[in-house]
């Protein structure tokens, strides 16, 4: 897996989440400057299940597989986001693995600065919490919780 920074090209492409959709050009800035981008080939470990979680990355392009125990439990495409339950809980384990399916190129923010996010941009902090209750929500009926 390959990283590096996004750039000055960091708050056009957040602009393209929809976990993004709403916040002000300013702020995209801001957060542009901070943002990684990863790229993936199939079959590489994005999360590993009882890693710690220090990241959330959101797919830009392509797609991956979430992984519980080794059985499928989802997959995810352009737009999605994952890592959040996590870091939202200081670095929990994580409670699935997600390997890229796809060719896969990701957006990734720190635990530091998604915390930081998630506190200071009202709109992106309850769209994460919107997606960490249904998460929650969809695996208590099956069970087991998931990242």
């Amino acid at each position: 897996m390959q990283r590096r920074s996004a750039g000055s090209s960091g708050a056009q492409r957040l602009a393209a989440i929809p976990l993004f959709e709403g916040v002000s050009p300013g702020e995209l800035n801001m957060l542009g400057r901070i943002l990684d981008v990863v790229v993936a080939e199939p079959g590489e470990v994005l999360m590993a299940e009882g890693g710690q979680g220090f990241e959330v990355m959101m797919i830009e392009e392509g797609s991956a597989e979430v992984l519980q125990r080794g059985e499928r439990i989802n997959v995810m495409e352009p737009g999605d986001f994952f890592g959040e339950i996590a870091v939202l809980s200081d670095g929990a384990p994580r409670t699935a693995t997600v390997v890229a399916l796809t060719p896969l190129q990701g957006l990734v923010f720190t635990a530091h600065f998604a915390r930081t996010m998630h506190d200071r941009l009202p709109r992106v902090g309850e769209r994460m919490q919107q997606a960490v209750r249904e998460r929650r929500e969809r695996d208590a009926g099956a069970g087991t919780p998931r990242d």
